[in-house]
């Protein structure tokens, strides 16, 4: 191999990795952690490797799931599940609800490490992916739950006239929208009656 094909393929390698890390969905100091653990050096940037280093990095890439399609295509296999997906979808709701402070992924993951004991999404099984959909469907309807459960008592008691919880939200807070911060003033509203 020449000096300039084997240039050339360390870059190839380099770029591979780099879209493992993206497809992956690694943060940084993960990143880095695989580079120096999958490479068996003291070195966690790429451009301090060798061709046979890089190798080792992009094994290890593969290991965690990351595929390398014929066609220089590569994707992540599991990132494309619709149950993962759907947890990204659901996480990025409780977030517009206020719910969550951090939509990222360094978030998820540990939201996902802390329901499940797996260290990232994308190594969820299907049984361990719906456990966690599950937690956040609940959490999404925690509040909407707790409203609805106190209108019905107040209703069947006569003290609160039957209109919808869009109407009631909006006479509370004079919005339709039901976040963390409206829901908790309706709560509070609800409960002194």
């Amino acid at each position: 191999m020449t000096r300039q094909s084997s240039a050339d393929r360390r870059q190839q390698l380099i770029r591979l990795i780099h879209v493992g890390k993206r497809e992956l969905s690694l943060d940084e100091e993960t990143y880095r952690a695989l580079v120096k653990s999958g490479s068996k050096t003291t070195h966690d940037s790429t451009s301090l490797l060798t061709a046979a280093q890089l190798e080792l990095v992009l094994d290890a890439m593969k290991a965690r799931g990351f595929v390398v399609k014929t066609g220089g295509k590569p994707v992540a296999n599991t990132m494309k599940d619709p149950q993962a997906q759907k947890i990204r979808a659901l996480w990025l709701e409780l977030h517009t609800r206020g719910y969550v402070n951090n939509p990222g992924d360094a978030a998820l993951h540990a939201y996902i490490k802390r329901i499940t004991r797996v260290e990232r999404m994308e190594w969820l099984s299907s049984a361990q992916a719906s456990q966690a959909i599950e937690t956040l469907k609940s959490w999404l309807d925690r509040d909407f739950n707790k409203i609805t459960n106190l209108k019905i008592v107040l209703e069947t008691e006569g003290k609160l006239p039957v209109q919808s919880i869009d109407q009631l939200c909006m006479s509370v807070t004079g919005s339709h929208e039901l976040n963390q911060q409206n829901a908790k003033a309706v709560i509070a509203y609800l409960e002194g009656i």
